[in-house]
């Protein structure tokens, strides 16, 4: 069954939610992307990169991204953390058209 995405967020959020204790998140808007994919094809699988303004992840927070999908009640969610991050690749010969 196909995916068709609505939009994405990027929140900078703590691993573990203690109860009765306050959330504090810090919502992080892309500065770029390239082949932004508004649908994946069941079973399918696609790729796409998001330029994101530089910032750190402490021992106990990390990197929540969500896609929501356009007319439907799928949600996506995974989580990257500080170790995630040290493993990118860097990408040095990404050629974009202005």
């Amino acid at each position: 069954m196909p995916y068709s995405v609505d939009f994405i967020t990027f929140k900078v959020v703590d691993k573990k939610m203690a109860k009765r204790t306050a959330i504090q998140e810090q919502v992080l808007q892309p500065l770029r992307a390239y082949h932004q994919v508004m649908q994946v094809r069941g079973m399918g699988s696609e790729h796409a990169v998001f330029a994101l303004e530089q910032f750190s992840l402490a021992e106990d927070k990390q990197l929540e991204v969500t896609l929501y999908e356009r007319n439907g009640g799928r949600t996506l969610t995974f989580h990257v953390t500080a170790e995630d991050l040290q493993l990118a690749k860097k990408i040095d010969n990404l050629k974009l058209k202005w």
